[in-house]
């Protein structure tokens, strides 16, 4: 018994689209069981082209071929989450105002950077990172000035010292009659200028109303 042969249809058509479906290149007309011409592999932002999702090296129907991507990888933001983490356990009154105010602006700036940023804008994370960094670096500390004063309210020491510090007091002078009985304040955990006197005791005259009654 003869068999008839049946020949398919002589040609097909291959279309190739992107991601989002949109046409690459021209659609192709190829001949039963023959291969079609894959266009120059398409760019996406932030993806990178892997392959075509259908084989069309044999081609025996109509086909779309769609380009298939891989995301790129994320930026490291390791690095700036610690600095921000550490500008705000920070305490401002422990800061003087103009570099506690440099400080908020690179921390504000560090916290607007996008969060989505691939591994090729990494450059605009570090270089939030790179500011933040700097400015808690710069910070300089609260410092206050406690001065000393004697009886006569004439300067005997002025002393800056850092927030939370102690002063360390001058030797009080000696001044006849009187007997050095202390500082008027604190002088310890610093946290305001501070103004401290010397304080003096008047000497008193010897009691001789016991011998004149001999």
């Amino acid at each position: 018994i003869n068999k008839s042969i049946i020949k398919p249809n002589e040609e097909f058509t291959v279309s190739f689209v992107d991601w989002d479906n949109s046409p690459i290149g021209e659609v192709q007309t190829v001949d039963y069981g023959t291969a079609a011409v894959a266009p120059t592999a398409p760019t996406r932002e932030y993806f990178t082209f892997k392959q075509w999702d259908t084989d069309f090296s044999n081609v025996k129907a109509n086909l779309t071929v769609k380009a298939v991507y891989e995301e790129n990888a994320k930026a490291d933001y390791t690095a700036l989450n610690a600095a921000i983490a550490q500008a705000e356990a920070l305490t401002e009154g422990d800061y003087t105002a103009a570099t506690w105010s440099a400080l908020q602006t690179a921390l504000t700036n560090a916290k607007a950077v996008d969060k989505n940023l691939f591994a090729e804008d990494q450059a605009t994370v570090d270089a939030a990172t790179s500011a933040l960094t700097s400015a808690i670096n710069a910070l300089a500390e609260q410092t206050y000035t406690v001065t000393f004063l004697g009886k006569d309210g004439n300067t005997l020491k002025e002393q800056t010292v850092k927030k939370g510090e102690s002063a360390t007091a001058p030797e009080a002078p000696e001044i006849d009659g009187f007997t050095f009985s202390g500082w008027s304040g604190s002088f310890e955990n610093v946290t305001a200028d501070v103004t401290i006197t010397a304080r003096y005791t008047e000497q008193g005259e010897g009691d001789y109303a016991a011998l004149s009654a001999r």
